[in-house]
């Protein structure tokens, strides 16, 4: 066509059909040159270059989380994030999608979000996911990727998005911050007496302390006690409770006694009773999170009991001759070692503590077991008691295990004392015969 003078030529190229037309690989560009001719002169060549963003090639990455902030409990606290990748360009792009999981050990060490996303059973992606790694996006088109990831300490992270056509790339990344609180607690149980005998069980005490030992306040701290039972909730005893434990803060609850029957209770010889203690809290600012620590202190049960004999060396004396030996030995029947053994007879008067006596033993402290016994002796004079049975009672006390006194064993001992008397008469009968013999008649009576 033929411009005239002073005219003005407006044309447009499309570059998607020229592209098209010759099976060339659309790319992206944000500039082209066009020539044209418009000189007189036949040879003249000008050249005009287009400036702009022509929008074929671009993406972006948003990325968010389902909490801003989360309790670190011992480092098993997940969270979920959500990554919204978008093709805003004019193309088809193929996509990748990491996440650093907030350390900065380089990009080979980042996780890849689309494997994730499939292995933890990922839903409908906007785009084609055709491999574990990529995703393509149509023009305009999104995708959607929501993981679960571990927070232990980290509390930034930063994602990538990568876009190629095959010979040009695009990029986006997005940081997301998750506030990491420590929310954590401590507890410790201690028993007054690890060793006990069974009769004393029921004195058993214990002593417990709980600290917060996380970066916030902790409500309603719970003590609670399993009694020994632990397959039997309905002895449990709460041991205390805190309304508000600041950090670092301490609460002792010491000389607890169980205030129902447990394992200790009904614990027999042999026994050991492990007692667990688990103390809970809901830390501040984080209602649907508990903190938990739980601690045992373990009893062992052990009988404390002693036997002892008496045994004279004659049941019937006469009173003239009532010189009694007895002999008495106390022998360790329990599983525990006693201490302090002292015996005592009451010299035949029950009534009458003054005249009692200590029998001297050859052993004061006996270890547990049947075989170990003591043996001691003492004679009296049973004359004074006259005729008669002389019953003796001994006693035998003594401790075990931290002080605890032994139930008291006795004997009794019965000696028969007798009048042991003899009377002779003697009389002369007349005299016998021409030598004058007598004749004597004697009696004896007793």
């Amino acid at each position: 066509d033929m411009i005239p003078a002073g005219g003005m030529f407006e044309a447009r190229v499309n570059l998607t059909q020229i592209y098209s037309e010759f099976a060339l690989d659309l790319g992206c560009f944000s500039t082209f040159i066009a020539e044209t001719r418009s000189s007189q002169s036949p040879t003249a060549t000008l050249k005009d270059f287009a400036l702009g963003d022509f929008e074929l090639c671009g993406i972006t990455l948003e990325k968010t989380s389902d909490v801003n902030a989360v309790c670190n409990l011992g480092g098993t606290t997940d969270i979920t994030y959500m990554y919204t990748v978008t093709n805003n360009g004019s193309i088809p792009l193929q996509v990748t999608l990491t996440d650093d999981e907030g350390t900065d050990d380089g990009a080979e060490n980042d996780i890849d979000v689309i494997a994730y996303w499939e292995a933890q059973g990922g839903g409908e992606a906007d785009g084609d996911l055709v491999s574990l790694r990529y995703v393509d996006l149509a023009a305009g088109a999104s995708a959607s990727f929501d993981i679960v990831l571990p927070v232990a300490g980290a509390v930034m992270n930063t994602a990538y998005a990568t876009g190629s056509n095959g010979t040009t790339v695009v990029e986006d990344n997005d940081t997301h911050t998750v506030s990491v609180v420590e929310c954590s607690i401590s507890v410790s149980k201690d028993a007054d007496q690890t060793d006990v005998c069974e009769q004393d069980t029921d004195n058993v005490t214990y002593d417990y302390s709980v600290e917060n030992t996380g970066d916030v306040a902790l409500l309603n701290v719970e003590l609670v006690d399993d009694n020994g039972t632990p397959n039997n909730s309905s002895d449990d005893f709460t041991v205390g409770t805190v309304a508000e434990l600041a950090v670092d803060e301490i609460a002792d609850f010491d000389d607890i006694t169980p205030n129902q029957p447990g394992g200790l209770s009904t614990a027999s010889d042999g026994d050991t009773v492990t007692n667990k203690v688990v103390a809970s809290g809901t830390p501040f600012g984080f209602p649907t999170e508990t903190v938990e620590a739980e601690a045992s202190a373990a009893v062992d049960v052990y009988s404390c009991m002693i036997e002892i004999t008496k045994t004279p060396d004659e049941t019937q004396r006469c009173a003239q001759n009532a010189d009694v030996t007895y002999s008495y030995v106390v022998t360790n029947t329990g599983s525990a070692d006693i201490d302090n053994l002292v015996v005592v007879d009451d010299a035949g008067t029950p009534g009458d503590t003054s005249d009692d006596v200590t029998i001297t033993m050859s052993e004061t402290s006996l270890a547990g077991g049947a075989s170990a016994t003591a043996t001691g002796s003492d004679t009296r004079d049973l004359g004074p008691f006259g005729a008669g049975d002389v019953t003796n009672i001994v006693s035998a006390n003594a401790t075990s295990l931290e002080g605890f006194v032994v139930d008291e064993a006795t004997d009794d001992a019965t000696v028969t004392v007798y009048d042991c008397a003899l009377s002779v008469t003697k009389t002369c009968d007349d005299a016998v015969g021409q030598n004058g013999d007598y004749g004597y008649h004697f009696m004896v009576s007793n």
